[in-house]
């Protein structure tokens, strides 16, 4: 498969993950096209950085949106060039992640 359907691929392994637990608050945006998926972790009361910061402690490394300016400072930015399965496995941490700080 060309890279862009990969890309697309993962886009759904990450949607359907974050869609099955709306109980974490997490807000995927779909990407039109690229390599990176923006998720709004605002609902969790933290933002992107203090999220990304957390999240390390669950084994996932993710950019927080405030290095692409102020206005992205409530999202973390998710990396589609990693394995299926791994971002399967980083999906479930970060919505265990989420659950963590909502209590």
């Amino acid at each position: 498969a060309t890279m862009a359907k990969k890309y697309q691929q993962r886009i759904e392994i990450l949607l359907a993950a974050f869609v099955a637990a709306p109980e974490t608050g997490l807000a995927p945006l779909r990407p039109e096209s690229g390599m990176f998926m923006l998720v709004d972790v605002s609902a969790t009361g933290k933002n992107g950085t203090e999220f990304a910061q957390l999240l390390l402690d669950f084994g996932v490394a993710v950019m927080p949106g405030s290095s692409f300016g102020r206005q992205a400072s409530d999202f973390i930015r998710l990396s589609l060039t990693v394995a299926d399965e791994d971002l399967k496995r980083a999906a479930d941490r970060i919505i265990n992640c989420a659950l963590h700080i909502r209590g």
